[in-house]
C-alpha cells in the first residue's frame, strides 16, 4: 500500500499517522518528485491543523504532519528551501498564537521558533537595512534575498509578545522593527 500510490489523492481518509508513518518511510528511490504531487498532503494536513472544531492535539499532530510533508517537498520535489522554511514557519506560529506555547516543545515555543528564524537569515539586520535603502538599484538576487528575509520574519509578528528576555528575542524584536522596510 505504501509504495503503490499513484497520486497523492490515494491518501484520503488517511489519518495523520498514517500520513506519517507514508512520509517518514519514503527514500530517494520511492519519493514522489514533482512538487504538485504532494499538493494533497500538504493541503489535508494544512487544513486539518487550521480546523478549530478539532482537539488541540489533534491539531499539533497535524501540523507535525504538515511540517514534514513540506519537509519532503523541498529534500525530494526541489521546493525552495526559502518557501519551504517560510510554511513551516508560518504554521508553527500560528499554531503557538492560536493555541498556545507548549514550553517543553522545541517546535511549538515562540523562543525556539525565533531561534529558528535566525538562523535562517543571511544578512544581518545593518546589511539588511543598507540594502533596504537602495533596493531599487541592487541586482535582483540581492532584493530575492532581502524579499526571502522579509517573508521568513512574518512569523514572527505572530509571537513576538510571547519572546522572552533574551538577547535573540531582542534580535528577533530588531529584526521585526525593519522588516517593513524590506522591498
Amino acid at each position: 500500500m505504501w509504495s503503490t500510490l499513484g497520486s497523492s489523492r490515494d491518501m484520503a481518509g488517511w489519518s495523520a499517522s498514517q500520513l506519517r508513518e507514508w512520509a517518514e518511510g519514503l527514500d530517494e528511490s520511492r519519493a514522489p518528485r514533482d512538487v504538485k504531487w504532494w499538493s494533497y498532503a500538504y493541503v489535508t494536513s494544512q487544513g486539518n491543523a487550521y480546523d478549530a472544531a478539532l482537539a488541540d492535539e489533534a491539531r499539533r499532530e497535524w501540523a507535525a504532519v504538515f511540517l514534514l510533508i513540506v519537509d519532503c517537498m523541498e529534500r525530494f520535489a526541489a521546493r525552495d528551501r526559502w518557501a519551504a522554511a517560510a510554511e513551516r514557519f508560518n504554521m508553527r506560529a500560528y499554531l503557538i498564537h492560536h493555541l498556545g506555547q507548549v514550553d517543553s516543545s522545541a517546535t511549538w515555543n515562540a523562543d525556539t521558533l525565533a531561534h529558528d528564524i535566525l538562523a535562517m537569515l543571511t544578512l544581518s539586520p545593518r546589511q539588511a537595512r543598507e540594502q533596504a535603502e537602495q533596493w531599487p538599484s541592487l541586482p535582483i538576487d540581492q532584493i530575492r534575498a532581502l524579499r526571502h528575509h522579509k517573508n521568513v520574519l512574518a512569523p514572527l509578528t505572530l509571537v513576538a509578545h510571547l519572546l522572552g528576555p533574551t538577547a535573540e528575542a531582542g534580535l528577533a524584536r530588531e529584526w521585526l522593527a525593519l522588516r517593513p522596510q524590506l522591498p
